[in-house]
């Protein structure tokens, strides 16, 4: 009697263990907007855009190409509304130095593109850096120097992703976090979209903005 006593109450708490974890709440993820370039869905940017930098669709990818006069961004639109506990961006690109400078081919995601941007950059020999474009002064401010990343794939795609949560926005390449700062002054990653730099070219494949709420 003891023992059927015993098993009787082991199988009541774990029914009762049970019952609470189905009650848990898991934070809903809503993907906002997702595109593999296929074909052209209205909302980037083509054609001559700024110094003769361009945009267009190819082979099945959006590619941005960067002039010798300068930088190009190219924004899609304002994703993220409502409480939100947590937005992300992801995206695959690939880097191409259209020079013989090897300082060129630079190129990545761009974000609170408005007056002033913020960009995630790497390069085509693999490299990463993050920076601010003041645009009012008419000059980088950037938060680390170049880092050398074995992770990143040369002459490859590589891919992108910018986490921002309880105030704190983390990069990744690969799926391997290279960093993390604080989200103050950058409460958005709003206005996001692609750069290029100088004689360099973007190609982008895959674009996608995930929500998650609670």
């Amino acid at each position: 009697m003891k023992q059927i006593t015993l098993v009787t109450l082991a199988f009541f708490f774990t029914f009762l263990c049970s019952c609470k974890k189905d009650e848990t709440t898991t934070p809903k993820e809503t993907v906002l907007y997702q595109t593999s370039f296929s074909n052209d869905d209205g909302k980037w940017q083509t054609g001559t855009i700024a110094n003769g930098s361009k945009a267009f669709y190819q082979n099945g990818q959006y590619w941005m190409e960067g002039s010798n006069g300068g930088v190009l961004y190219s924004m899609a639109d304002n994703f993220f509304s409502g409480p939100t506990s947590k937005m992300t961006v992801e995206a695959i690109v690939k880097i191409d130095n259209l020079s013989t400078i090897p300082e060129n081919g630079i190129g990545g995601l761009v974000w609170s593109a408005q007056s002033d941007y913020y960009v995630f950059m790497v390069t085509f020999d693999g490299y990463w850096r993050l920076g601010e474009y003041n645009r009012s002064r008419g000059e980088w401010v950037y938060f680390n120097d170049w880092v050398r990343d074995n992770n990143i794939l040369l002459n490859d795609y590589n891919k992108l992703r910018i986490e921002q949560a309880g105030g704190t926005t983390r990069f990744y390449i690969n799926d391997v976090q290279v960093h993390s700062m604080d989200a103050v002054n950058r409460a958005t990653l709003d206005k996001l979209g692609f750069f290029v730099s100088a004689s360099s070219r973007v190609k982008a494949k895959f674009f996608k903005t995930v929500q998650q709420n609670g």
